[in-house]
C-alpha cells in the first residue's frame, strides 16, 4: 500500500476510533459491547504506525494532511 493510501486509511480509522471512544464516555452502559471494537481500530492504528516510522506527534494524535 502507498503511503498516501496508508495516510488517508490511518486517518479515517483514528476518527473512527476517536468517535468510539467519546461514545463509550457518553454511553457507559455500551462499554462491554464497543470496547472491543474500539481496541480493534487502536491496533489498526498501530499497525499503520509501524508503517510510517516518521509520523510526528502531532500526525499520530490529529491525523496526516493529505
Amino acid at each position: 500500500m502507498q503511503e498516501i493510501e496508508l495516510k488517508k486509511t490511518y486517518n479515517k480509522v483514528l476518527t473512527r476510533f476517536y468517535n468510539g471512544c467519546n461514545y463509550i464516555e457518553e454511553h457507559p452502559e455500551q462499554d462491554e459491547k464497543y470496547y472491543p471494537k474500539v481496541l480493534e481500530l487502536k491496533n489498526i492504528i498501530d499497525k499503520i504506525l509501524e508503517k510510517l516510522p516518521n509520523a510526528t506527534e502531532e500526525e499520530i494524535l490529529n491525523g496526516f494532511k493529505v
